[in-house]
């Protein structure tokens, strides 16, 4: 009795990549020999599995079908102080059990306990994964793997800078087990020289409920009392202690970085679509050129005759206004065509994610979030070796179909 497991996900894998199980039992000759699978997602349903061996004797199993049901794509708009939260859903807690049955009963157990989040890597990507670099850490790797890069850049994070005052700005993260998270902290400067400090707060950071529970932190200005204005700099810190006031003591840091206010001057009105991205992250980019909407209409007619019997004359003829054909319904869906400004090549490739993302949302200037589907068949990579200067235009169905009064 002998029951190996050589091949497992690792302790924190994305949830819609593989997630392949190989085992193998020295008592596959036995007549009634068969693996028993059972998986259980979140502490609910035990889902159970029983599986002949290959010919070979082993068992490969891709859990991913299961598990990647329990995720779902947090989103809250309206998150405020602290202004970080568990992002529920995007985390799930798995525990696999693989059996060996023979001789009428269940011979051996292997447990394996696994953590699985929102993120969908390129296949390149996932064959280099390792989910020590999707934590967040001092080390140039984190928010789900990207990186924070040079003091004062999240261009990984922040594809577009143009970031205005009481702007949404998420960050998700998963707190490294290893390392105390205690406080978020941002800063607001009048520049990037740093010396004058407008207003500072302290958060503190929720407690995961599991250890690899995805955390959404919305480091946009709102939480400020001042406005910000174009050329104020945040700074934000990520603590492992209880720090309440200025400076911060760099031994505590975990991670910070700093974004510029910047105002958006436009003639025309700006949009920002805000998408989901391969690491389960919320990023935004700027639409701020022309943009237009165009209703498609759908009229659905039935056909009848123009004559009628008037019942009190006898008489069976019609007006010369009435109609043979009519509206029984008319159904009007919109959609929106967005221009953006001049973009660099690193946009260009990073915007991929938007293009192909399955959640978009359209902000709109009255401040309302809207779920809108990009209707873009392909995404054209622009190099500047090719276009100096280049922009995209994007075209969203806002997803509401509008029906009229019938014509009948």
């Amino acid at each position: 009795m002998a029951l190996t497991v050589y091949q497992q996900p690792q302790v924190l894998t994305p949830a819609y990549n593989d997630q392949i199980f190989t085992a193998i039992s020295n008592n596959t000759a036995v007549s009634d020999f068969k693996y028993i699978v059972t998986i259980q997602v979140n502490g609910g349903v035990i889902y159970t599995y029983n599986i002949l061996q290959r010919p070979d004797g082993w068992l490969v199993f891709n859990a991913m079908e299961q598990t990647k049901n329990f995720i779902s794509h947090y989103f809250n708009p309206l998150l405020a102080s602290p202004y970080n939260e568990i992002a529920t859903g995007k985390s799930a807690v798995v525990q696999l059990k693989i059996k060996e049955y023979y001789s009428g009963a269940i011979q051996s157990t292997t447990t394996i306990n696994y953590n699985v989040f929102d993120a969908c890597l390129k296949q390149e990507d996932f064959d280099n994964y390792n989910y020590n670099n999707f934590l967040l850490t001092t080390s140039p790797i984190s928010f789900l793997s990207k990186s924070n890069g040079l003091v004062g850049s999240l261009n990984e994070i922040i594809i577009d800078n143009k970031i205005e005052n009481d702007q949404d700005v998420f960050v998700h993260f998963i707190k490294n087990p290893a390392r105390a998270l205690v406080k978020l902290v941002l800063v607001l400067y009048s520049d990037n020289t740093f010396t004058t400090v407008i207003e500072s707060k302290f958060f503190n950071i929720v407690t995961p409920v599991n250890t690899y529970d995805t955390i959404v932190a919305n480091i946009g200005t709102k939480c400020f009392t001042t406005n910000a204005v174009n050329g104020n700099v945040v700074y934000f810190y990520f603590l492992d202690n209880n720090t309440t006031s200025l400076p911060i003591n760099s031994i505590n840091v975990i991670s910070s970085n700093i974004y510029t206010v910047i105002d958006v001057y436009t003639k025309f009105t700006k949009y920002v679509l805000y998408y989901l991205d391969r690491t389960g992250n919320i990023m935004f980019f700027t639409f701020e050129l022309v943009s237009n909407f165009v209703d498609s209409i759908k009229r659905n007619t039935v056909n009848q005759k123009r004559k009628k019997l008037n019942t009190s004359t006898g008489a069976y003829s019609n007006n010369v206004w009435d109609s043979e054909s009519f509206v029984i319904s008319t159904d009007v869906s919109t959609k929106i065509t967005l221009n953006s400004d001049w973009i660099t090549e690193a946009q260009s490739t990073s915007l991929n994610d938007l293009f192909t993302s399955p959640i978009v949302y359209l902000l709109s200037p009255d401040g309302k979030y809207r779920s809108v589907q990009i209707t873009l068949k392909e995404h054209k990579y622009e190099k500047h070796i090719n276009t100096t200067l280049f922009n995209y235009v994007v075209e969203c169905d806002l997803g509401i179909t509008e029906t009229r009064q019938r014509g009948l």
